[in-house]
């Protein structure tokens, strides 16, 4: 008898890790924003917290897509010189 598969959902501080590493790399300032929301929040009352997250979150968005628009395009020409031969 075989024995039984690992459950693939939320497997707890694993998927909080993998989340939050991310949340880092391709929405900072969203992470940011969920940070000061955790950590400031009690002390400090955000009268719309939602809208604050989503402004941030549109603010990744325009990272992201300026970050795209600035990455060079791969042409796909043939090159006269092989890549992997030995010498």
């Amino acid at each position: 008898m075989h024995p039984p598969r690992p459950k693939r959902v939320l497997q707890g501080p694993q998927f909080v890790d993998h989340l939050a590493e991310w949340l880092l790399t391709h929405c900072p300032f969203t992470a940011l924003a969920l940070l000061i929301l955790l950590v400031a929040g009690a002390r400090f009352s955000i009268p719309r917290p939602l809208v604050f997250v989503a402004v941030i979150a549109l603010g990744d968005v325009a990272v992201n897509v300026i970050r795209e628009r600035r990455q060079p395009r791969k042409e796909n020409r043939p090159t006269l010189m092989r890549t992997n031969v030995p010498a």
